[in-house]
């Protein structure tokens, strides 16, 4: 069923998107109408679960390579310093 790990690895990272998604449109309905909400649920997802793809050139024929969980590391801590300011 599944060819190779990055795809179950991909699949169970939009499941995950997705919950996030529904779970921060519900909460934003009601205040601000479907299209900001929708925009905001968005913002929200992706702020939380980030993109892996999303990096330099360098990033990823270079750091990736040298630093092991390179990706997670770059973009959880500063996530977690502007968490831990608010």
């Amino acid at each position: 069923m599944w060819n190779t790990p990055l795809q179950l690895g991909s699949f169970v990272e939009d499941q995950a998107r997705i919950v996030g998604f529904v779970n921060s449109l519900k909460k934003y309905v009601p205040e601000y109408g479907v299209q900001l909400a929708g925009d905001m649920a968005a913002e929200q997802t992706f702020k939380f679960l980030f993109d892996y793809s999303d990096l330099t050139t360098f990033e990823k024929t270079f750091a990736k390579r040298v630093i092991p969980f390179y990706t997670w590391t770059r973009k959880n801590l500063p996530l977690q310093v502007e968490q831990l300011m608010k």
